[in-house]
């Protein structure tokens, strides 16, 4: 991101809204003016530079739960359903196709961990400390319904870029985005 105050931002290469924000503008202004902390990655956008680490299902900012509701939650399998949901109820419900690819991506992951258990650790009794399951939270985080910032206009009334892209993973390295056919996202990219 280049102008429009966007030193305010640390300068990412990347700057994306996702879930079910009407307006990805309206979350960058509000960062630009100061109206919320920055951060890498937060529930609803993410900050991406040379330098940002792979978003996993463990990374920090994406869900919002106090560390004692967090606590709370009885099992790892509780808390992968519970992070399993909250990416669920930020893409629209009539965006069936991605949400389904959603709901397969994390059948495909609980699966891999389950078939793999063997390889992924010592097998532990329920409370220790680290379990194979556990390996669930390595998994990539899917961002959805992202809006991924091309251009950002101007101070001469030239409204800013985005793209659409149902589900996008950052690897570290590279960003993966995956537009799955026949989603149709509700609003067209500007």
């Amino acid at each position: 991101m280049t102008g429009g105050g966007s030193e305010k931002l640390g300068s990412p290469n990347l700057f994306l809204v996702y879930g079910l924000t009407q307006n990805p503008e309206t979350v960058r202004q509000a960062l630009l003016r100061g109206d919320e902390e920055v951060r890498t990655l937060s529930n609803r956008y993410a900050l991406i530079g040379p330098d940002t680490p792979p978003f996993r299902l463990s990374s920090g900012g994406w869900v919002d739960i106090p560390p004692e509701a967090a606590a709370s939650i009885p099992s790892m399998e509780d808390v992968f359903r519970s992070c399993r949901e909250r990416i669920l109820h930020q893409i629209s419900p009539f965006a069936k196709p991605a949400r389904l690819f959603l709901d397969r991506y994390f059948d495909f992951v609980d699966h891999q961990v389950t078939v793999h258990a063997d390889c992924l650790g010592p097998q532990m009794e329920d409370g220790d400390i680290f379990t194979a399951r556990d390996w669930l939270f390595s998994a990539w985080l899917p961002l959805p319904q992202v809006r991924l910032l091309l251009d950002e206009g101007g101070g001469d009334g030239v409204t800013p870029t985005y793209a659409e892209i149902d589900v996008v993973f950052w690897l570290g390295s590279r960003l993966l985005g995956i537009v799955v056919e026949g989603s149709g996202m509700l609003s067209k990219s500007r």
